[in-house]
């Protein structure tokens, strides 16, 4: 029989500094297993603007746009301040800012002007057709004079309009007044706009008058617009049902990440090709357009469906949104009608985009103990039982 005694204490000795090494791993592992649980969380932290700047829309999963057999296109006159149907006005002749002054201009002068409007197809206020009259005087007698007709919009160039025939002028005779009357058929978007009058003298170079709206108010703000607005058939899409609700906010802030756009509209003019544009805006910037739908027959009597579901992903910080939708003619690009920030429904709505929807200031982290290694801590506590219950126990080990 073979006797092996072991020390006690270099047995306790060794068995602590093995308990330790365990619990030393143990806390090791589990710190693994925290520090992939909050990378996996992706958490964000409302602390300042989103890292993209870029405004990205994605629509849901039923398609870019949903629409009943037959859907609408637009476009947006408060939008575009100048939506130009045909030529545009940066294409017409613009005005010098210092034109040349004629040395014989001693004696012209412009007694008054009017503008009187005559058409106005749509009711809209604004109007198709107007006259322009004026009535220049020459103190010295008779002269042969013609005039160069400029207009703008506020604080626009000023873009040459219509050049006319020569005519006599007699001293201060109000029957020798001119009128021009015009039918605007391309280039006048609705808008207010001011005239102005250069007068010259035939054959001889040089203004010798100008004459505008700086000078008489008739000729300021005049309300018009070309034939493709003032059409009586754009009041024949009659609204039935405008609605933008809100889709899912997920920090319960009352900001939401989603939306879907509803119009119904019923056509009641002829067959026409349509498409809408929905834009959007925040408190402090410009409008950004957000969608354009595909154009889509609409058959005279016919009810047009038109929604759009959309989820801002990045970019769109916590804001009050406006919402503006035109209804467009893809056949002539005019604006048929449009409806904006005056309906309610469109007006300072709540929104956010996604990478901002979610709790403010707050991370997650999921902290558990798993894995092989979680045997490890009970086994430990179990170990340290024994050395404390059997402090004076020798250990043996029979052998041959």
């Amino acid at each position: 029989m073979k006797k092996l005694t072991l020390n006690r204490r270099n047995f306790q000795r060794e068995l602590f500094m093995g308990l330790v090494l365990m619990l030393i791993l143990s806390y090791v592992s589990n710190s693994t297993v925290q520090a992939q649980s909050v990378s996996n969380n992706h958490v964000l932290v409302k602390s300042g603007r989103p890292a993209v700047t870029l405004k990205d829309v994605t629509n849901k999963a039923k398609g870019k746009s949903t629409y009943s057999s037959n859907v609408t296109k637009l476009q947006l006159k408060s939008i575009n301040n100048h939506i130009q149907k045909g030529t545009t006005t940066s294409k017409r002749k613009i005005r010098k800012a210092t034109p040349l002054s004629s040395t014989n201009a001693f004696g012209f002068s412009v007694y008054d002007a009017s503008v009187t409007l005559i058409m106005d197809n749509d009711a809209d206020g604004y109007y198709s057709e107007f006259e322009l009259n004026f009535d220049v005087d020459y103190d010295n007698g008779t002269a042969n004079v013609y005039a160069d007709i400029y207009y703008r919009t506020a604080g626009g160039d000023w873009l040459w309009f219509y050049t006319t025939n020569d005519f006599q002028v007699s001293g201060n005779s109000s029957s020798d007044s001119y009128s021009v009357i015009s039918n605007l058929s391309s280039d006048f978007p609705s808008d207010g706009y001011d005239f102005l009058i250069d007068i010259y003298e035939s054959g001889v170079p040089g203004i010798v008058v100008t004459y505008s709206s700086v000078d008489d108010f008739d000729l300021s703000n005049v309300l018009l617009e070309d034939n493709g607005y003032d059409s009586a058939v754009n009041n024949a899409l009659s609204l039935q049902t405008l609605s933008l609700n809100l889709i899912d906010d997920f920090d319960f802030d009352g900001f939401y990440t989603g939306f879907n756009l509803l119009i119904d509209l019923d056509n009641q003019s002829f067959d026409r090709n349509l498409y809408a544009i929905l834009y959007s805006r925040d408190s402090v910037s410009g409008w950004y357009k957000e969608h354009t739908t595909q154009t889509v027959l609409v058959n005279l009597n016919e009810t047009v469906e038109f929604s759009i579901d959309g989820l801002w992903n990045t970019g769109y910080e916590t804001d009050y949104y406006d919402f503006l939708v035109e209804i467009v003619d893809a056949d002539t690009g005019e604006v048929v009608v449009d409806f904006g920030p005056e309906y309610q429904t469109l007006s300072a709505r709540k929104l956010e985009s996604a990478n901002w929807d979610q709790a403010a200031d707050v991370v997650v982290v999921e902290s558990y103990s798993a894995g092989s290694m979680g045997w490890v801590f009970y086994l430990s506590i179990v170990l340290l039982a024994i050395i404390r219950v059997y402090p004076n126990r020798t250990w043996k080990r029979s052998g041959n």
